[in-house]
C-alpha cells in the first residue's frame, strides 16, 4: 500500500525568490514572503488537511530560529483549513509569510542574518485507514521543509538548499 499511496513532496522547481514589503503604516516590520508548492508523487489523491510554512529570519545558516513549526496541530486555529485535494501529479500551492523586523531585514541583506523558510504539509491519502494505535483516528502523513535562501554576493537573487538538522526535511 505504501507505494500507492499519495505522498506529497516539494517540487524543488516551484519555489519563489522571496519578497520583502515594508508596511505603509507601521515602519516597525515589514513582511516577506514566498510561493511553494507540494507535488503529490503517490499514485492516488491526498486529501490536504494542514499547510503551515513560515519564513523566518536566523542568525545562522546552520540552524533555523526555530522548530516549533513542526509540532503545529491541526486544531491550531491560526491555521484552520478546509480539507482540499490535490490528484496525482498536481500541485498544492502554499504561501510561506513571515513579519521581519527593519533591522533583521537589514542584517539579512548585510549579509549578516539568514532567511529560512520551514514549513509542515499533513494530509491523509484516499485510503483513510484508520488504525486502533491512533485511537481509531485517521492515519495522517506528513511532509516536513525547511530550507535556507543563500543569497548572491555579487548579483540579484539567489537560491533555496536543504537545511537544519536531521528531521526537519523528510515525508512519512
Amino acid at each position: 500500500m505504501l507505494s500507492e499511496r499519495a505522498w506529497l513532496l516539494l517540487h524543488g522547481e516551484k519555489i519563489g525568490m522571496p519578497m520583502f514589503i515594508a508596511d505603509s503604516t507601521d515602519s516597525t516590520i515589514s513582511t516577506a514572503s514566498c510561493d511553494i508548492a507540494f507535488e503529490n508523487c503517490g499514485k492516488t489523491p491526498a486529501e490536504a488537511i494542514l499547510w503551515v510554512v513560515e519564513l523566518t529570519i536566523s542568525d545562522s545558516h546552520i540552524e533555523p530560529p526555530s522548530l516549533e513549526i513542526y509540532t503545529t496541530k491541526v486544531t491550531d486555529k491560526r491555521y484552520g483549513q478546509t480539507p482540499f485535494p490535490i490528484g496525482p501529479g498536481r500541485l498544492g500551492w502554499a504561501r510561506a509569510t513571515g513579519f521581519i523586523s527593519p533591522a533583521d531585514r537589514d542584517a539579512y541583506f548585510a549579509g549578516k542574518k539568514f532567511l529560512w523558510l520551514c514549513g509542515v504539509a499533513r494530509y491523509c491519502d484516499v485510503f483513510k485507514r484508520k488504525t486502533h494505535f491512533l485511537g481509531n483516528r485517521l492515519e495522517e502523513h506528513e511532509t516536513r521543509i525547511c530550507l535556507v535562501y543563500h543569497k548572491f554576493t555579487k548579483a540579484p537573487g539567489g537560491s533555496w538548499a536543504l537545511g537544519g538538522p536531521e528531521g526537519c526535511n523528510r515525508a512519512r
